[in-house]
């Protein structure tokens, strides 16, 4: 009996260190979970049913403290849209991002950067990296569209920011 208790003690805690930081994640018709993994290092959980949610990084540790950012989305499915800010953003100063896209070409169907006017600007490259400049508000928002069925365990987006 002291064995089990003291694994369930054991266990609670491990548990606990998983789950570092949620980061805020927004669709008007689902739930979605965002487990900060480190500090530069998230993985993104969307549910099927969820159909284009918004992974907002504003405000998090990976906005305001790093310059290789590494998201893991997975079982990516329709679209997902990431708000991309850096530290360049609080000093209103531009920017741009480095992403590579050797894994993401292969298992997303196109990427967009979305523009202040809802316009939506398809960013393609036949190179491994796209750069992608700040907007007028020196974020970047960029929606990834998946297929639409189950395909992928997973994606990985990595960015590197870097100064204009």
């Amino acid at each position: 009996m002291f064995s089990s208790l003291f694994s369930s003690v054991l266990f609670v805690p491990v548990l606990i260190v998983g789950i570092v930081h949620a980061l805020p994640i927004s669709s008007d018709s689902c739930e979605s979970s965002i487990i900060q993994q480190h500090t530069c290092n998230i993985r993104v959980i969307v549910p099927r049913e969820c159909k284009s949610p918004t992974l907002n990084l504003t405000g998090s540790n990976v906005s305001t403290s790093c310059s290789s950012v590494e998201i893991y989305w997975k079982y990516p499915m329709n679209n997902l849209t990431v708000i991309i800010e850096t530290p360049f953003t609080e000093k209103h100063q531009p920017y741009s991002i480095r992403l590579q896209n050797q894994q993401l070409k292969t298992q997303i169907s196109h990427i967009y950067q979305v523009c202040k006017s809802s316009a939506h600007t398809e960013l393609k490259s036949q190179d491994d990296i796209i750069t992608v400049k700040s907007n007028e508000d020196y974020q970047i928002i960029l929606e990834f569209q998946a297929p639409t069925k189950f395909i992928f365990f997973g994606a990985f987006i990595k960015y590197d920011v870097i100064e204009n």
